[in-house]
């Protein structure tokens, strides 16, 4: 139940700011993790 955990946190993040550069560089860093966890 880890990834809930990450889930929440990633969406509070996302909440907390609108920068759109920044929601971009999160997704790519999420599947840069996503590939290193397969």
């Amino acid at each position: 139940m880890r990834e809930k955990r990450i889930l929440k946190r990633t969406a509070g993040i996302l909440h907390d700011k609108h920068s759109t550069a920044f929601i971009l560089n999160y997704l790519d860093m999420t599947e840069l993790f996503v590939a290193y966890l397969e």
